[in-house]
């Protein structure tokens, strides 16, 4: 009798093990419901922080453009070439901003009223009837003055990108609105208001 229980208490040691070592495989190699559920809280924290740091991107860049267009308000604008479709949006949306409005259709034109007149921003359509648009650049006596390029072939844009930190290089795909954003970003940037810049300081909190 002693000897059957002992017997039977081994075949039992054995099968606890057998148990306890099919247990710790299955844990290795299937994750238990707990570590699913942690993984799982875990993903979803990092979707909510990745939500959160896209909206505070985009309601800084809302805020710094608000900015960029307040820049534009009332100021002379000077638009050059003729006038089509795009260039007539880009008028709708600086008329929108109480902007003053000349026109130029030529290159030799724009010339003469940029000493005339002094505009705050200078509009050039790229393709001009009587010069070429880095030509008109080169003539263009105040280089203080923001200036973008319309219509601008993907040939050119690196020869246009050299002009100088004042200078907007765009196609006719680029929305009017950033347009004149990307110009009002120049103006606000360059004319030293620290009003300004405080409020685009905490927008970048």
């Amino acid at each position: 009798m002693p000897a059957r229980l002992i017997l039977l208490i081994r075949w039992m040691a054995l099968l606890v093990l057998v148990v306890a070592i099919a247990l710790i495989i299955a844990r290795w190699r299937l994750p238990s419901a707990s570590t699913k559920k942690e993984r799982a809280e875990r993903s979803t924290l990092d979707i909510l922080k990745a939500l959160w740091t896209c909206w505070r991107q985009r309601r800084r860049e809302a805020r710094e453009h608000v900015l960029d267009l307040a820049a534009l308000k009332r100021k002379r604008v000077l638009l050059v070439g003729t006038e089509d479709k795009y260039m007539r949006a880009v008028r709708w949306k600086l008329e929108a901003l109480g902007c003053t409005i000349d026109r130029a259709r030529t290159g030799t034109q724009a010339l003469s009223r940029v000493r005339e007149q002094k505009p705050d921003v200078v509009i050039v359509d790229a393709l001009l009837p009587d010069i070429s648009a880095l030509d008109f650049y080169e003539l263009y006596q105040d280089k203080n003055t923001p200036i973008a390029f319309v219509g601008v072939s993907t040939q050119y844009r690196n020869e246009f990108s050299k002009l100088g930190p004042r200078v907007v290089c765009a196609d006719n795909e680029v929305e009017p609105d950033r347009l004149v954003g990307q110009l009002g970003r120049i103006l606000r940037l360059t004319s030293g208001d620290t009003h300004n810049t405080r409020r685009v300081h905490r927008a970048a909190l």
